[in-house]
């Protein structure tokens, strides 16, 4: 596991069974039930989505932390109290590249069931290796601002809509991102 940039989270689902859940930077997913009064690490439970290899994104090939897709999962949980089948963890992650060495890096939402990670329910961006953008794309990963989950909707805030992948350090884009705005999906 990666270093973790996001605070675990915690549910208590049905039949009063508790889980923490992390996500480490280039890491999956991972749920932890907690058991006779402590977390039982050999039973983890992992999630499917994989973070894309980073050498196939350009722009970030030279940096000096190579492949870790920092911050990793920035995470939330909603559910209808213990009721089963309603549990749904939401990670906030780079869609397409890390996003402590560059600029411009794409955010991707991921929801997940609670009670079986393995199984994805929906994504804002596509399927592709490149995380290709979608009606449900909302642009530039905010760092280190987990989804926000209430009254059956998540609140993203973005880092703008827009700007070329490119390393830290250099020049500043003229002009730089623009349209900063909190995304928010859920029920109309």
């Amino acid at each position: 596991m990666g270093h973790i940039h996001g605070a675990p989270i915690v549910w208590q689902g049905p039949n009063n069974r508790t889980w923490l859940y992390i996500m480490g930077e280039g890491d999956r997913l991972k749920a932890f039930p907690f058991e006779g009064g402590k977390f039982n690490i050999p039973a983890v439970k992992q999630g499917s989505w994989i973070q894309p290899v980073l050498h196939n994104v350009s722009a970030c090939q030279a940096q000096a932390n190579h492949g870790m897709w920092m911050p990793g999962g920035l995470l939330g949980v909603s559910s209808n109290g213990t009721t089963p089948g309603t549990g749904i963890v939401w990670a906030l992650l780079p869609a397409n590249g890390d996003a402590n060495s560059c600029r411009g890096v794409k955010g991707m939402l991921i929801a997940v069931n609670a009670e079986d990670v393995t199984k994805e329910l929906w994504r804002s961006q596509g399927h592709d290796a490149g995380a290709s953008d979608t009606k449900d794309s909302f642009g530039l990963l905010a760092r280190f601002n987990p989804p926000m989950i209430a009254n059956g909707k998540v609140f993203l805030g973005t880092a703008g809509d827009a700007e070329p992948l490119q390393r830290y350090g250099g020049p500043r884009p003229a002009p730089g991102p623009a349209n900063f705005y909190l995304a928010v999906y859920g029920l109309k």
